[in-house]
């Protein structure tokens, strides 16, 4: 049995731990907002200090001249594309190797598979 300031501990550790993961997820989205209200101005007000992050006024225009400009569609379609492929071609290369070191015995095996999971541990850089 519990004694009562036993749970009470465990329950300002829960409310410390909230509190500190609400701060954390807060400021991760101060860039997404940033971002939003950005898209949302004339270029000239987008580094204006102190930050306005409710536009005087909303110019949704900027949405239609990328789609005017910019051939975004098509950038869209080929992003896409790359990914269902990559995401195929993943699933298939890594249900194979996951059936063969699950149900096949060889020499190496466990060398491999470490050599396996160290490559999916490197993080991929773009170029």
């Amino acid at each position: 049995m519990l004694t009562k300031s036993y749970k009470t501990k465990i329950r300002i550790q829960h409310s410390v731990l909230f509190v500190v993961l609400l701060v954390i997820g807060l400021t991760m989205l101060v860039p997404f907002f940033w971002t939003l209200s950005s898209s949302l101005k004339y270029d000239r007000e987008i580094f204006e200090y102190p930050i306005k992050w409710i536009p005087e006024v909303l110019r949704w225009s900027n949405y239609e001249e990328v789609w005017t400009r910019v051939n975004f569609l098509t950038y869209y379609l080929n992003t896409i594309k790359l990914s269902l492929i990559v995401t195929i071609g993943q699933v298939v290369t890594c249900s194979l190797a996951a059936y063969s070191f699950a149900k096949m015995d060889y020499p190496g095996r466990d060398k491999i598979f470490l050599c396996y999971l160290a490559t999916m541990m490197v993080p991929c850089m773009p170029s």
